[in-house]
């Protein structure tokens, strides 16, 4: 692919191509089935492609650390983004809108950008960052248009943000790096460049998923999605540490690139949500599989959609521990709480 280029989303040969390159032929074939679907309408005299995941649409129960207590609906359509603010209110990405809602109390304001809103990220103050694709807005705690950043870039493809009291981090999956600024929109650095003399990037991004979260402390943890890991760096962007394996197992992460979306709970551990086939995952602070939030049973809507390209389901943690999940086809933020342990 053209690294000037923006990526884009992932059809269904791209993904077979990446699939073959890093399983193999013989590993992807348990995966899919390339013949044609029974009474399937056929395009172009191309077959339909049949996805054969039975091996994988089910949980094993010993699994599930999680169960579903609740359903939020978006107040707006194509709801693609959720939040929690330091408040307890929920910013939900939905279209061109960013709502704020509170769990008990219902709706509260809403802001209007000109095009889809890509990413959202609270400060520590209620004051609100929201990315479109190619550059970045800052509201106030009341929704009111605090200043318009310059776009970093003329090919800017913004997928993740998040903001601390003394800065903000922005994945650009455009360039495959993460932009530093401070909280007036200075650009201080670029996290994931190579040195000198050295060619190629710190992360690979083939679809628009590439996602940032700023830790506890001096901390910074970045999805590496076409390597299948998290990795985490210092503030000024030196490497520290990274977990993640690609595999179809529960404890990897499959597909082309993954993990889409995560987020941390308050103890430091992970929760990771993956597209293509929809797994959300528990794992502790140091990277090991403690369990699964939602299968792909969970998600059977997207499964039925596989063919139409993989649907990326955020994930965020409201202060009761729970999981919030940003569910686009039922157009509503699912609730899951942990199951008590035995």
């Amino acid at each position: 692919m053209n690294r000037s280029r923006p990526p884009a989303a992932v059809n269904r040969r791209g993904f077979l191509a990446r699939a073959a390159r890093r399983l193999g032929w013989v590993g992807l074939a348990g995966l899919v089935t390339a013949r044609s679907r029974a009474g399937a309408p056929q395009t172009g005299g191309e077959p339909a492609l049949r996805y054969n995941l039975d091996r994988f649409t089910k949980t094993d129960p010993k699994y599930l650390r999680f169960e579903e207590v609740g359903r939020v609906p978006s107040p707006r359509a194509s709801l693609r983004r959720v939040t929690v603010g330091p408040s307890g209110h929920w910013y939900l990405a939905a279209g061109n809108h960013v709502c704020q809602l509170h769990p008990r109390t219902g709706p509260g304001w809403e802001v209007t950008l000109a095009s889809t809103v890509r990413c959202v990220s609270p400060g520590p103050e209620g004051d609100l960052l929201v990315g479109v694709r190619d550059h970045l807005e800052a509201f106030d705690a009341r929704g009111q248009r605090r200043s318009t950043w310059a776009a970093p870039g003329p090919k800017a493809w913004l997928t993740g943000v998040c903001a601390t009291a003394r800065d903000v981090f922005v994945a650009d999956a455009a360039s495959r790096v993460v932009l530093h600024y401070d909280r007036g929109g200075t650009l201080l650095g670029r996290i994931g460049t190579r040195g000198a003399g050295r060619t190629g990037g710190v992360f690979v991004v083939p679809s628009p998923y590439f996602d940032v979260h700023a830790g506890p402390g001096e901390e910074l943890w970045v999805a590496n999605p076409g390597r299948h890991r998290l990795e985490s760096f210092g503030l000024e962007g030196t490497p520290k540490t990274s977990w993640g394996v690609a595999s179809f197992d529960l404890a990897g992460f499959c597909g082309c690139c993954n993990p889409a979306h995560f987020v941390r709970l308050r103890d430091g551990r992970f929760i990771t949500s993956e597209k293509g086939i929809p797994r959300i995952k528990v794992y502790s602070a140091t990277g090991e599989f403690e369990g699964v939030v939602a299968g792909p049973e969970a998600f059977p809507e997207y499964l039925d959609n596989l063919n139409r390209g993989p649907v990326g389901l955020d994930v965020a943690v409201d202060e009761a521990g729970q999981v919030l999940v940003a569910d686009t086809l039922a157009g509503a933020v699912r609730i899951f709480r942990e199951r008590p342990s035995a």
